[in-house]
């Protein structure tokens, strides 16, 4: 009976430190998530206030903010991105038909599309 109640007890407190272990890393887990979770909204911030200038705004930094919102599911900062890889696919259409046209008018509309765009 004492070595049954001993071996009890050594479960007992066993299992009492691994359930502080579990308890212990859901706690660094949920703290990371958290982390991420807000290094993901201040990184959507700063991407949505470069973007709202939209001045500078290059190809390939449109591609890096496309990458993020895509990993990061969020869903504004996406439409905002396709919507300026939208607005650099009509000027740069506009660009390749005054190249091949030669034409002050389609030079002329080139012009007005970069000017617009900003980019």
């Amino acid at each position: 009976p004492g070595m049954v109640e001993e071996l009890h007890h050594i479960l007992q407190a066993t299992m009492a430190q691994e359930a502080h272990q579990a308890q212990s890393w859901l706690e660094d887990a949920n703290r990371q998530h958290a982390q991420e979770l807000w290094w993901r909204e201040q990184q959507s911030g700063v991407w949505r206030r470069y973007l709202a200038e939209e001045t500078d705004v290059t190809v390939e930094s449109l591609q890096s903010a496309e990458a993020f919102a895509q990993d990061a599911q969020d869903g504004p900062l996406l439409m905002a991105v396709e919507h300026l890889l939208s607005k650099l696919a009509k000027v740069e259409d506009f660009w390749h038909a005054a190249e091949e046209s030669c034409s002050v008018a389609a030079w002329k509309c080139a012009a007005a599309a970069c000017r617009s765009s900003q980019q």
